[in-house]
């Protein structure tokens, strides 16, 4: 999906579906057709399936912000690493 037809998906999206964001200042299109995106504001990330409007995974309580596990304060931004990328990060204290 080209950065055109994805901002398009979105703002098709967001017509349809803006009461349930907050500030959702980064969407990011995925390979399997999922859309990831901070919902700054409602403190979480989610990925949305674009064609039904479902949230199919979340992190963050919604409208709960913390810095405990768990919980995010205002998320401006989300980074998405490949699966197969996934062992090429170390974890602190691993």
């Amino acid at each position: 999906m080209g950065q055109d037809s994805a901002n398009s998906a979105f703002s098709t999206l967001y017509d349809r579906l803006g009461n349930l964001f907050h500030h959702p200042s980064l969407a990011v299109p995925l390979a399997n057709g999922l859309i990831a995106l901070n919902d700054d504001f409602r403190a979480r990330v989610i990925v949305l399936d674009a064609l039904s409007g479902r949230i199919v995974w979340q992190y963050g309580t919604t409208d709960r912000p913390g810095l405990g596990p768990g919980s995010l304060n205002v998320p401006d931004g989300i980074d998405v690493v490949p699966p197969d990328m996934l062992g090429a990060f170390a974890l602190p204290g691993g």
